[in-house]
């Protein structure tokens, strides 16, 4: 009956194994394929099962560890992990002779390569997340940029000249200013008000005061624009061609002559440029067609998936598989304040996906993204071997 009870245990946790979806299939088989030994040695040391130091236990709990990022779907890039662990298994299916030594032998082999992989991936990553955060920064800033000349200009009628120089050329100096100062800097305070100079001084004036001012900030606004573009390296032959026509607008406007100035609102590929979309007013419940009303719903997220993604820890892998794609397994690598953004990156550390927060809510909404488990194999099996054992209906009557 002991025997009989450690055959049953053996075998409901090669159950577990080839049902666990937190390992790669060719993964589950190979350890699989260690059955027979592992009942050996189970067999043959009754402690086995409460011994978690125990060599055999060790061995299955770091082939399962070391695989949970493991892509063995890309025949033609086979994975030096995973023939590794091939290597392993047939060795203890061929040379175990009831010692535990070749349990202790092949785990210092696994242990020793996953240290070369590990300190290597380790230094891939970190790049991988310094350059993430570098693009989000920019990103980030560039949306700044966006937002602080459309504010401004969206709706005003302005010289083509005026709007080709803010829209084309100073936004280049308005980031450049963002990312090396901030926006609380002097630098960048000073590169927006040539802005609102520069919109103030194209109106039309009736009152001598204020063409007197325009006409003694002219010249001092010009230097800075030339100042500024100099400073943002973004001299080239269209901005060449187009400051003469920008001062000369300027002096028509300051000189009474604003008239003289053909004024236009911002056509559609400034708009584009600036990030300004035609949006459609939203359709009412009522409005909607019934395909509408189901992608509205779909759409919709739940408080519960965003709060599951934003607990998210950093470190935990994931696999995410969307329709008619192939399953990507990865670990969340940051969480780039700046975009609201999460990088993954694959086992080696680069990146494999990058994903907007709420489109990571989404795919745990739809049933895409699904949390690993990166708890030690054989434990979690005897967990969930001792609650089925339990319940009332796993008792024989």
């Amino acid at each position: 009956e002991p025997d009989e009870n450690v055959i049953n245990l053996v075998a409901m946790f090669f159950d577990f194994v080839l049902d666990d979806k937190n390992l790669p299939v060719s993964v589950q088989a190979l350890i699989g394929r260690l059955q027979i030994p592992i009942l050996k040695v189970a067999l043959k040391d009754k402690t086995f099962f409460e011994d978690t130091g125990h060599p055999a236990r060790l061995l299955i709990n770091k082939l399962a560890e070391s695989s949970i990022g493991l892509d063995s779907e890309d025949k033609e890039k086979q994975d030096i992990l995973l023939s590794l662990i091939q290597l392993i298994v047939q060795e203890i299916h061929d040379k175990y002779d009831g010692s535990l030594s070749i349990f202790k032998e092949q785990l210092t082999v696994l242990e020793s390569q996953l240290a070369t992989e590990q300190r290597r991936a380790k230094v891939i990553e970190k790049r991988t997340s310094e350059a993430a955060l570098g693009q989000a920064k920019t990103e980030k800033a560039r949306s700044v940029v966006r937002e602080t000349i459309s504010e401004r200009i969206k709706d005003a009628p302005l010289p083509l000249s005026v709007s080709e120089f803010l829209v084309k050329h100073w936004h280049k100096f308005l980031l450049s200013n963002h990312l090396r100062h901030g926006i609380q800097s002097p630098e960048w305070l000073d590169s927006v008000q040539v802005i609102d100079d520069l919109i103030w001084v194209i109106q039309t004036h009736s009152d001598s005061k204020s063409q007197q001012r325009a006409k003694k900030l002219v010249p001092h606004l010009t230097d800075r624009i030339q100042s500024g573009i100099k400073k943002a390296n973004a001299q080239n032959d269209e901005w060449n061609t187009l400051l003469p026509t920008l001062i000369k607008d300027l002096e028509l406007s300051c000189g009474g002559r604003a008239q003289e100035v053909l004024q236009k609102k911002l056509n559609e590929t400034q708009k584009e440029a600036l990030g300004i979309s035609r949006t459609e007013p939203d359709k009412s419940w009522q409005q909607m067609t019934a395909l509408e009303r189901q992608q509205a719903k779909q759409n919709a997220l739940h408080f519960e998936s965003l709060q599951k993604a934003g607990s998210l820890p950093i470190g935990t892998w994931v696999v995410l598989q969307e329709p008619n794609t192939k399953s990507v397994r990865c670990k969340l690598s940051a969480k780039l304040t700046e975009t609201d953004t999460y990088v993954f990156v694959n086992r080696f550390g680069i990146k494999s996906l990058e994903r907007n927060k709420k489109d990571i809510a989404m795919s745990f909404q739809k049933g895409y993204l699904h949390i690993l488990e990166s708890g030690l194999l054989f434990e979690r099996a005897m967990n969930r071997i001792s609650s089925t054992l339990r319940k009332p209906e796993a008792i024989p009557s």
